[in-house]
């Protein structure tokens, strides 16, 4: 995973600017409620729409998420 806030915005920075941040939007809950964030912190929702498998990879690979 990422050891810092930083790790975390310099990740999603190369996201968008690889053309993937369009079908991308990041949430977090607070107090239970969900909500749409720009910032890239522990604990996020990533929500992909209709992504490509290479794009749908190359988030997984970034976030170190399972496939």
């Amino acid at each position: 995973m990422f050891s810092s806030q930083q790790d975390l915005q310099t990740n999603l920075e190369y996201i968008r600017e690889a053309g993937v941040a369009h079908m991308m939007t990041v949430y977090k809950t607070d107090n239970r409620v969900l909500h749409e964030v720009e910032e890239m912190d522990p604990g996020v929702w990533i929500m992909m729409t209709n992504p490509t498998m290479e794009e749908s990879q190359e988030v997984a690979e970034k976030y170190d998420i399972d496939r």
